[in-house]
């Protein structure tokens, strides 16, 4: 039986013609077969692709073409958070209440870490949404290489990469919870209140929320907020290259590292795995990921947090 998550594409992404669609009634993806010149990014067979607000009123849609070159990258994309293949990027959608991933992006790009991060195309606010479409890191995601790997050495190597990059970027601090942009941490697992209305997300709320959960809220540091088997790849040499899904990145207590992933650690990448994965699959990525963190020194609260939820 399919699972019903995997059809939500046909809602979200409309077709106005063989070279344009909407997508989230909000942004306008056109394919060009020359280069325009507005800001761009490459599709196959030498077309290009460009976004834009669609127009008010919207034109005439009808359902995606069986050769729509949009598909869904995670597979369960939906009007509050999605990520779409376009060409040779990556197009991700989600509510516009708080740090936007670009400055995130830029911010990253500028560090010195053993990792690599997307690269911005193009951003855009549309209504009440946050678009930006990136680079589609190299390598492999960890939701692909995981269950092909019989390996437990590597895959233990793989995790305490990930340890590691988590522990550089927690080198990073500030004296409040925000986005490194400063606008509001968006991480719907710090909150309890409207995901849509942004005094959920204020630093003072948050803030609050971490202290009934019990965290110790004396710094703040630098975290990634998003682990899942999608948001990293790999390569058989070295490893981790990159790690993407930065969109709920910013400074929270350190405790919160590991107690966000082992609060959920597949995030948008369940319907994927669940297509490949066993479930000792599963479980071995959530303790191998456990061990990893725990190593760094990173402490977790994660009955604390399912009390306070």
């Amino acid at each position: 039986m399919t699972d019903p998550r995997k059809l939500y594409i046909y809602d979200l992404v409309k077709e106005v013609s063989k070279d344009a669609w909407i997508i989230n009634d909000g942004a306008l993806i056109t394919r060009h077969h020359s280069q325009p010149p507005q800001p761009y990014w490459e599709g196959d067979q030498g077309s290009f692709f460009t976004m834009a607000e669609a127009p008010s009123p919207r034109p005439p849609t009808q359902r995606i073409s069986d050769d729509c070159p949009i598909t869904d990258a995670v597979k369960m994309s939906n009007k509050y958070w999605g990520l779409f293949k376009i060409g040779q990027a990556h197009l991700k959608v989600s509510r516009d209440v708080g740090a936007q991933e670009h400055n995130t992006l830029e911010a990253l790009a500028k560090a010195s870490f053993d990792f690599i991060v997307p690269t911005e195309y193009c951003h855009a606010v549309y209504g009440n949404y946050y678009y930006i479409v990136h680079t589609i890191l190299p390598g492999k995601s960890i939701a692909e290489v995981w269950p092909k790997t019989d390996d437990g050495e590597l895959q233990m190597k793989w995790m305490r990469q990930i340890a590691e990059a988590y522990d550089q970027l927690s080198k990073w601090h500030n004296d409040r919870v925000c986005g490194v942009d400063g606008g509001n941490l968006v991480h719907h697992l710090s909150i309890r209140g409207d995901w849509n209305d942004r005094n959920s997300f204020t630093p003072e709320v948050i803030q609050k929320n971490y202290e009934d959960i019990g965290l110790d809220c004396s710094e703040f540091v630098f975290a990634h907020n998003h682990a899942m088997p999608l948001a990293f790849t790999v390569d058989e040499t070295k490893g981790l290259l990159g790690i993407s899904a930065w969109g709920s990145a910013g400074f929270v207590p350190r405790d919160w590292v590991r107690t966000t992933t082992r609060t959920n650690d597949m995030n948008q990448s369940v319907v994927i795995c669940k297509d490949s994965w066993t479930p000792r699959d599963f479980n071995l990525w959530h303790n191998k990921m456990e061990i990893a963190l725990a190593e760094k020194g990173f402490r977790e609260f994660w009955q604390a947090h399912g009390d306070w939820r």
